[in-house]
């Protein structure tokens, strides 16, 4: 439990840096945003893995839903580094960050409902 509370504030404050450079993406005000948004992701996907990491291995288990987060957490950085880094400026930058999105979305949901499917390890 000592770790769930960081991992939730770490998760939230990712989606947060995600939106708040959604939003630039999407309005075009910046080309380039403050290095504090540009830094931020990193260290808080950092968190928020060894957090993770670590909550399962306090279990001893690896439950399905958290192995299917890890592989849409994975997913949701490789969309955030193309929509906001490697295609700034083209047309499929706003695709992907919609698709980043929907992955972050489904996270939450993962999280929230824990559905049954099965443990490994």
């Amino acid at each position: 439990m000592m770790l769930k509370h960081p991992h939730m504030l770490t998760a939230a404050l990712l989606a947060l840096v995600y939106l708040w450079r959604g939003f630039y993406l999407l309005t075009g005000q910046a080309e380039r945003p403050a290095k504090l948004l540009r830094i931020a992701p990193h260290i808080l996907a950092t968190i928020m893995l060894v957090t993770g990491f670590a909550m399962v291995y306090q279990v001893g288990a690896i439950p399905g839903w958290a192995l299917l987060k890890l592989v849409l957490l994975v997913a949701f950085i490789v969309c955030g580094t193309v929509a906001f880094q490697r295609s700034r400026g083209s047309s499929i930058a706003k695709p992907v960050f919609a698709v980043g999105l929907g992955l972050l979305f489904m996270m939450c949901w993962l999280a929230v409902a824990k559905p049954a499917m099965g443990v490994f390890g």
